[in-house]
């Protein structure tokens, strides 16, 4: 769906695009090369495999719901104060 290329990799572009869609920011090309940076296999270059992106995106998933849920714990607790 978003390997344009057909290779079977993500590369920064790619993810920047997929990432872009699904989360409706623009995130900075910097920002994904560091994450692929993380998230790849050692001797490959910039580029996500299939088992890297799936990581990479579980990552991102949790973090998002984390980070909603402290929001929502936030608004809370500012009410009651």
């Amino acid at each position: 769906m978003f390997d344009r290329d057909q290779s079977g990799f993500i590369d920064d572009k790619e993810l920047q695009q997929a990432l872009s869609s699904a989360f409706h920011y623009n995130f900075n090309i910097a920002t994904i090369r560091f994450l692929i940076f993380l998230f790849k296999d050692p001797p490959q270059p910039l580029t996500l495999g299939p088992k890297e992106f799936v990581a990479l995106w579980n990552c991102l998933a949790q973090w998002r719901v984390s980070f909603f849920s402290f929001l929502l714990l936030l608004s809370h607790s500012q009410r009651f104060t």
